[in-house]
């Protein structure tokens, strides 16, 4: 049998198919693993001066409003760093997803007072409300976790962090919290409005509305947006790569029982570091 020798055009021309193919198909892509460490810092100072409606005397119809002054400031500054690094790998199958945990350890200190006096009943026979002050025991040097969450989302890095309670070595007790003023929870006499405010953490919903800056104990992070591509993540030019941000918010938080509101600036500085495992 007689074989059919092609010509050199159609080789030629064969070779250039087989070499764009290859050009097209796409290549295997290693998994990126990185050892994820964080850092930052975070202040929170709180002020409020108004009149209290504290009660009522008398027989008249919703009786005479019994009132105080309340005057008072504070403030929770703590620096945070993780202990080891966390694992974070970026996963392009499917939707791209991107997200990791880390434990940290807190330290700072916390400062707060609360001063109540020129108490006013207007009724005769009713003795007005007596001067007094918050209790401070608990203000001071502070040591605590915090589990730190983070999550890509719609071309952002959301994180946020809340108080560990397994953390070992917490100082003071949290039993004590009731001893040092902040502006939720523990300032005598002051019935919040409801709703929440920008620097109180939502129930539900996405992570970057998961704030934590103002919980019942004074331990947490506000929620940081740092923006992020997925390119930027899952194919990264350098071995180390930095997110950084810095937060400022001001928040204001409404009282049933006073024209006045607790007024709240925060600052969240926080950085993450990315090491691609070799």
């Amino acid at each position: 049998m007689l074989s059919r020798r092609r010509s050199p055009r159609t080789t030629t021309l064969l070779l250039a198919v087989i070499v764009l193919a290859l050009a097209a198909a796409p290549a295997a892509q290693a998994t990126v693993l990185y050892d994820v460490s964080v850092s930052g810092s975070q202040t929170v100072d709180w002020k409020f001066g108004g009149v209290l409606t504290i009660g009522a005397c008398g027989s008249s119809a919703g009786g005479t409003p019994v009132t105080q002054a309340a005057n008072g400031k504070g403030r929770v500054s703590f620096k945070f760093r993780s202990a080891k690094p966390g694992l974070a790998v970026p996963s392009s199958f499917g939707a791209f997803s991107f997200s990791f945990s880390a434990a940290a350890k807190a330290t700072g200190s916390m400062t707060g007072s609360m001063v109540y006096s020129n108490g006013q009943a207007g009724c005769a026979g009713f003795a007005p409300p007596e001067d007094f002050s918050a209790a401070t025991s608990s203000c001071g040097a502070q040591v605590f976790g915090l589990n730190i969450q983070a999550e890509w989302k719609s071309g952002f890095v959301d994180l946020t962090g809340d108080d560990d309670s397994t953390f070992a070595g917490a100082r003071p007790n949290r039993n004590a919290y009731a001893d040092c003023p902040l502006p939720v929870g523990q300032l005598p006499l002051m019935s919040r409005a409801t709703g929440v405010s920008a620097c109180e953490r939502s129930p539900s919903g996405p992570l970057w509305r998961r704030t934590n800056e103002l919980n019942p104990l004074g331990r947490g992070l506000g929620s940081v947006r740092i923006a992020a591509t997925p390119r930027s993540l899952s194919k990264p030019s350098k071995r180390v790569k930095t997110l950084s941000r810095r937060v400022r918010k001001h928040c204001v938080i409404p009282l049933h029982n006073s024209s006045s509101s607790i007024e709240v600036d925060v600052s969240t500085q926080l950085t993450v570091t990315l090491k691609q495992r070799r």
